[in-house]
């Protein structure tokens, strides 16, 4: 039986992973998460989503959050303490509305927002917004945006639409930004060489300055977690991840709805993954 978890820091994704279904908050998990921090572990989010819409997650993580939060898949680093926003990468403005007129000239019903550290714009109101903090989603022309703070593009709508706009975009854009899929109605698109894997260095360097060295854990279940699992220096995901997950991953725990963080937890305390 382990005695502590000294050093050892959860990342974790939230839809499919720390959530269950329909984004509801797991409470063995919460249970779990309490214990693990209260013998020394580290636990946060690593997520798409920006600190606007985290939805339940938000309502308790001033319970379970006890390291800064890697938000908009890497773009920025967030202390829910300070509030404090920490390293933006923030994505070419230029390069957004060409993706956006791009798709409006021929995708016209794929749906599209833009993210920052502020909540999403955008020129309709989209249904994701419904679970949106108030005041978070801005609905303007694109040219009355304000400029200097853009973190993610993000297109949804129908699948097959989306998967032929992704291959576009990628061929007249690739070589400037960084796409990734946290689901198959969804594109999100970053600063190029901004992925969630890039904030492991940067949460190995944040502790290090403060004389800790840790095992970082990283959690998820789809494509925009495949770099931050290979990056990691343990993998892990539910069964409900997709296949190319469960092929790079370390550990195969139980579904996302049973409790994913709580069947790691008790797997690190009785010493079944080692640390």
């Amino acid at each position: 039986m382990r005695e502590n978890f000294n050093g050892i820091l959860i990342l974790s994704d939230l839809d499919g992973t720390f959530f269950g279904k329909k984004a509801s908050i797991v409470p063995k998990n919460i249970e779990a998460i309490k214990h693990f921090n209260s013998l020394g572990g580290r636990f946060t989010y690593s997520t798409g989503r920006i600190f606007a819409n985290l939805a339940s997650a938000a309502t308790v993580a001033s319970e379970i959050v006890n390291a800064p939060l890697s938000l908009a898949n890497g773009s920025y680093v967030y202390d829910y303490f300070t509030s404090e926003v920490i390293d933006p990468m923030y994505i070419s403005e230029d390069a957004v509305v060409d993706m956006i007129n791009f798709a409006k000239a021929n995708y016209p019903e794929a749906m599209y927002r833009i993210s920052t550290a502020n909540g999403f714009y955008s020129e309709v109101y989209n249904p994701a917004y419904k679970n949106v903090v108030p005041g978070g989603y801005h609905i303007h022309p694109i040219e009355e945006w304000p400029r200097g703070n853009w973190l993610k593009l993000v297109f949804n709508g129908e699948a097959e639409m989306l998967a032929k706009l992704n291959e576009e975009l990628k061929r007249r854009f690739e070589d400037i930004v960084c796409f990734s899929r946290s689901s198959v109605r969804l594109i999100e698109i970053q600063a190029k060489g901004c992925t969630k894997a890039a904030r492991v260095p940067w949460f190995k360097d944040y502790y290090r300055r403060q004389g800790e060295d840790i095992t970082i854990i990283a959690c998820g279940d789809f494509d925009n977690d495949v770099e931050v699992l290979k990056a990691a220096d343990i993998s892990v995901c539910p069964s409900n991840a997709t296949e190319e997950v469960k092929r790079i991953c370390d550990y195969c725990l139980c579904d996302h709805s049973e409790g994913l963080i709580a069947d790691l937890i008790n797997k690190i305390e009785q010493g079944i993954i080692k640390i």
